[in-house]
């Protein structure tokens, strides 16, 4: 038999022919029945009750409860004393720290404190149910009635002291950041002082000051204001401050300020009853504007008296039984002058030597009187219309 001989070559594969149509989706099956729902199963016995847990903590009284208010009342005791004790039992029981306000709400009656004064904490504020009606009284000679404090404040009440020692104050102050507003401040018959409010070395913020306060220092002896700014920087405003004298008294003023700069602001000032009295006493820089003051005296009675360099009086009216203004305010810088503006003065106005005065659009019914040296300018008179010689006639 004969040898196979060699397979042939495979030939080429055909292409892919086109790819058939898909057949369509068959109907789906019937959803069967559901079956039916078996009887719910008995309910098994309770577990047997567990053992009493032991008793907490006992809660904070009520007392305690007060104690950590921020607004809390104090109440009348029977007698004005006991009232007294249970305001500055109030006050000791607030924390120190000042992390909080604290408001003190006075109702209708008299506090009296007795011969101790009542010194605030920081954050506390006394708020009375009104000046008429709200009493805080003492009758300490050291300090004040009430003693301010930093972040602390007085509102709506009457602060008074009796007097009889050797300084009456009702509302004494050191600290900056204290807040007063509608109170009435009244001190009666210190020996030596007596001032209704006295700050001393206060350089206040900008929301510090005292609004709407009625300041009376009445007194047969010693110095009497009814507010007395030594070396302050803070601002009065809408104010009423009366010192009343007698003829054995010393100086009487309504407003004394020495040192510091002092803005007073819409403030009725008047000083009387003394040998010698005076509205307003400026022995600083002072900005005294849109206000109403008046001194009288048995010797000597000056509306507003300034004693410094760079005061400035505006839209004023003053008036003195001797006196309307004198100026005694020496310095060699007309920049430092006394200015004067918009105000009537309706006694003479007296300025020293060497003082620099300027005033302008004022009416001075009484002259100007200098002495040798004095440096008085003035502008215009009250109608604007006619300039002034240099003595203001």
């Amino acid at each position: 038999m004969g040898e196979t001989g060699p397979q042939g070559l495979q030939g080429l594969t055909g292409e892919t022919g086109p790819k058939g149509d898909t057949g369509a989706k068959g109907e789906p099956g019937a959803k069967g029945e559901p079956g039916e729902k078996g009887d719910t199963g008995a309910k098994g016995e309770p577990g047997e009750k567990g053992d009493t847990g032991p008793k907490g903590e006992t809660g904070p009284s009520a007392a305690d409860v007060l104690a950590t208010a921020r607004i809390r009342l104090v109440p009348l005791g029977a007698t004005a004393l006991e009232s007294g004790a249970a305001l500055r039992a109030a006050v000791d029981a607030v924390p120190s720290n000042g992390s909080e306000t604290w408001v003190l709400k006075l109702g209708a009656g008299t506090y009296d404190l007795g011969a101790t004064g009542l010194m605030l904490k920081r954050g506390v504020f006394l708020v009375g149910s009104g000046t008429q009606v709200s009493r805080v009284v003492s009758s300490t000679a050291d300090g004040g009635t009430v003693l301010g404090a930093n972040g602390a404040g007085l509102r709506d009440l009457f602060v008074g002291n009796t007097g009889g020692g050797f300084q009456a104050v009702a509302l004494f102050n050191q600290s900056s950041g204290f807040v007063v507003s509608d109170v009435v401040a009244e001190a009666r018959n210190g020996q030596n002082l007596t001032h209704g409010v006295l700050y001393q070395d206060v350089d206040g913020l900008p929301a510090d000051g005292l609004v709407r306060v009625r300041a009376l220092g009445n007194s047969s002896t010693g110095q009497v204001s009814g507010m007395y700014l030594s070396r302050c920087t803070l601002k009065v405003t809408d104010s009423l401050l009366e010192g009343r004298g007698a003829p054995g008294s010393g100086d009487v003023f309504g407003l004394l300020a020495e040192g510091g700069a002092v803005e007073a602001w819409r403030v009725t000032a008047t000083a009387s009853g003394g040998p010698r009295g005076h509205g307003v006493y400026a022995a600083g820089p002072m900005l005294l504007a849109q206000s109403d003051v008046s001194g009288e005296g048995t010797e000597n009675g000056v509306g507003v008296t300034v004693l410094s360099p760079g005061a400035k009086v505006r839209y004023v009216r003053a008036k003195g039984s001797s006196r309307s203004m004198v100026v005694d305010a020496p310095s060699s810088q007309l920049e430092s002058a006394v200015r004067v503006s918009h105000s009537l003065f309706e006694q003479n106005v007296f300025v020293t030597a060497n003082t620099w005065v300027r005033m302008s659009q004022s009416t001075l019914s009484g002259g100007l009187t200098a002495e040798p040296q004095a440096l008085p300018g003035c502008v215009m008179t009250s109608d604007d219309t006619r300039a002034l010689a240099g003595d203001c006639t």
